[in-house]
């Protein structure tokens, strides 16, 4: 009769804390569904337990003693039930109504016990592995921690009653705010007023095609968070290295162009310009995570470790594309992620940028202005998504200089369409470009 050790009480009250829980069962079989809702059979110790709690799982109603022994005989399930007598010896000892909750949490702290042990001396096992890095175990833990987590968490179900304070209190925050918007600054007055900032729990997708700019905007944007803010972002930077995100950071610092510092055309007033903004770039809470590839199990993990150790209040991921999906076909690996992603903003009630590119269909029309249906994987996106906001920069494109007609001077004009908004309108957000330093401005 194969049994996992006990971690923390002894067998026999763990035994007797499953009979009791069992024995409640018999007497009480309207509240079996509600019960089997919290505990499972793996949190039984005694393997005669979590047999016994599966055939109850798996028997059709009507339920009761009698009913229930004519069943496991039936499916020949009484030997590894207990046998009959061990069937009678339960039901004739239960726990009293009132103190089976207290019973459950019991039974399911020494399971999570167990499992913790478990996990413990797995760990120990692949460590002892030369060929396991010290990464792949500490993603492997992680994963398996939040697991244990997922298994534990509520019903689902709130009360309205249970939420209204909380409503209140948001409604009171709402109301005594001294700017127009809820949620984090962007550094851009008109999508500041369009997504009422970047608040908690909302996934934000920027598309655009290469070269126009969307990992510049966002780096900005990451650059309001920790310099205007003052609070900790994390960038994901799949495509580009720490050193090249360093650069464009301190070029915007800075106020210089990056190709002039990249090719060493800097002057010397420039080179104070840029040791002077290295010197305040340092200090910023700002973390880039280069990693190439990662899945979302991965960034999980990553992500788990940054919120412990910094408290980071703005994620951003460049880009989606460049991400490991679930999946056999591009869609279905780009539906995957966002969904991961979308999961991170509720796991963590943190606003999250994912920056994603966008297929070449642009490239076929003459106007050249993205729309939703542009986006790689579109139909996940823009189902998991609170924003979607597609970067239009006309001045790009040189074909369209030739007929331009807008009020903007085509190298300065810039259009941030936001084509979803879960909580707010959908209109295109006007921007300037930048040329001599290669970045977006208020208009």
């Amino acid at each position: 009769m194969a049994r996992r050790a006990p971690s923390n009480g002894s067998p026999s009250d763990i035994v007797s804390l499953e009979k009791g829980l069992l024995g409640a069962a018999f007497a009480q079989t309207g509240r079996l569904d509600e019960w089997q809702a919290q505990v499972t059979e793996r949190d039984f110790y005694d393997s005669r337990h979590a047999a016994i709690w599966s055939a109850m799982r798996e028997m059709k109603r009507p339920f009761d003693q009698p009913l229930f022994v004519d069943y496991i005989i039936a499916e020949g399930k009484a030997e590894e039930t207990g046998g009959i007598l061990y069937l009678a010896e339960i039901a004739s000892n239960y726990a009293p109504p009132a103190a089976v909750p207290q019973y459950i949490d019991r039974i399911l702290e020494e399971s999570d016990r167990r499992s913790l042990r478990d996990m413990g001396a797995d760990l120990v096992k692949k460590c002892d592995d030369a060929t396991a890095s010290a990464t792949d175990l500490n993603e492997h833990l992680t994963s398996s921690l939040q697991e244990l987590a997922r298994q534990r968490q509520p019903d689902g179900f709130t009360s309205i009653a249970s939420i209204t304070d909380d409503f209140r209190k948001e409604l009171s925050t709402a109301q005594s705010l001294t700017r127009p918007y809820a949620g984090l600054d962007t550094g851009f007055d008109a999508l500041n007023a369009t997504l009422n900032g970047l608040c908690g729990s909302e996934l934000t997708v920027l598309g655009a095609r290469p070269s126009i700019g969307k990992t510049t905007l966002a780096l900005q944007i990451a650059k309001t968070c920790v310099d205007y803010e003052k609070q900790p972002c994390a960038f994901f930077s799949l495509e580009m290295s720490a050193q090249q995100l360093l650069q464009r950071l301190v070029c915007i610092q800075a106020g210089i162009s990056v190709t002039r510092l990249r090719r060493g055309m800097l002057t010397v007033d420039e080179l104070a310009l840029v040791d002077g903004a290295l010197a305040t770039v340092e200090d910023w809470p700002f973390y880039i995570d280069d990693s190439s590839g990662l899945t979302i199990p991965q960034m999980r993990a990553r992500m788990m470790k940054m919120e412990r150790a910094h408290g980071i209040k703005l994620w951003i991921v460049d880009y989606l594309q460049l991400m490991n999906g679930a999946g056999v076909n591009e869609n279905e690996q780009v539906n995957s992620i966002s969904k991961g992603l979308k999961g991170f903003t509720k796991l963590f009630d943190q606003p999250l940028i994912v920056l994603s590119q966008l297929n070449r269909t642009v490239e076929s029309r003459n106007d050249k202005k993205p729309q939703l249906a542009d986006c790689r994987g579109s139909g996940g996106i823009e189902q998991d998504a609170d924003s979607v906001m597609l970067l239009y920069r006309p001045g790009f494109y040189t074909h369209l200089k030739k007929n331009w007609k807008g009020q903007n001077d085509i190298e300065t004009h810039v259009e941030l369409i936001v084509e979803k908004c879960r909580f707010g309108p959908t209109n295109d957000v006007p921007l300037r470009w930048v040329p001599e330093r290669a970045e977006f401005a208020n208009r």
